[in-house]
């Protein structure tokens, strides 16, 4: 085969391995020669520029909708807490009414018994229970500016529940924290946080019940069954928001988180 016939052959093959220069890459995305250009010559830039420029501008792109998803994220999870911290709210004022319910039913039993030992008793906690609504009340309202996101977040977890509806871990839990803090003044708000737990339940044991709940046999005789409430009794704004509180872990499901409703009041027993 001639010489010539062989340069034949191998043009092509050359011509295919030939990458895209950057004037190619920059044609593509529009731009133009000079002697094309149409608009302002102020406004040209040469080829290289133009395709650092089309890449600039899409990395700038995908990190604002990333930016973007982050806010989002961040305003659900803020909306879930905010959601999350009236609930609790709403739960420890309906545990609070229905302990000086039960108090005030141990009261006019006694009464009914000539029991006045008793009877001074049940005035006496009623007294402690309001006093210190009252100043759990002031407390919250004076931390609620400056509460660390730390604490934010320990309260939020299920795990610590104890914290906001029984009053003797709550203060336990309190008079550890000060401690600790007297004795390890640069410990972080986290650990002291995971100490206190361990003190609490080393101080209470795993029992869930509260200390502070007066129900004996004799004031549960008589009460009617409480009944079942599952996600059939939620309406569509309570079905959401359930729905994120079992997400976060805040409740187990949305028949508890019904359940607790049930308990406030939030939905007709």
């Amino acid at each position: 085969m001639s010489e010539e016939a062989l340069q034949q052959q191998e043009e092509p093959q050359e011509e295919q391995a030939q990458e895209p220069t950057v004037e190619d890459q920059a044609r593509e995305q529009g731009w133009r020669p000079q002697e094309e250009w149409e608009g302002p010559s102020e406004d040209w830039v040469d080829a290289k520029q133009f395709v650092f420029r089309g890449e600039l501008m899409d990395r700038i792109k995908t990190q604002n909708k990333q930016l973007h998803k982050q806010e989002h994220e961040i305003s659900t999870l803020k909306q879930g807490f905010q959601e999350f911290q009236e609930h609790a709210k709403k739960m420890a004022a309906a545990e609070y009414k229905e302990q000086i319910s039960q108090l005030k039913s141990v009261k006019k039993q006694a009464l009914e018994e000539n029991d006045y030992d008793t009877v001074v008793e049940a005035d006496e906690k009623i007294a402690d229970l309001k006093e210190e609504q009252k100043q759990t009340g002031t407390e919250q309202k004076k931390d609620a500016q400056q509460l660390d996101p730390a604490i934010e977040y320990w309260l939020a977890q299920p795990e610590n529940e104890w914290y906001k509806t029984d009053i003797a871990k709550r203060g336990a839990a309190d008079a550890f924290a000060d401690t600790i803090r007297a004795e390890t003044p640069d410990m972080p708000i986290a650990d002291i946080l995971v100490e206190v737990g361990k003190r609490v339940q080393q101080a209470f044991g795993t029992s869930k019940r509260s200390n502070n709940s007066p129900m004996t046999p004799s004031t549960q005789a008589g009460r009617p069954a409480k009944r079942a409430y599952g996600k059939s009794d939620l309406n569509e704004e309570q079905l959401k928001i359930g729905q994120r509180f079992v997400k976060a872990g805040a409740v187990k499901s949305l028949k508890e988180y019904a359940a607790q409703l049930a308990e406030i009041g939030e939905i007709q027993r």
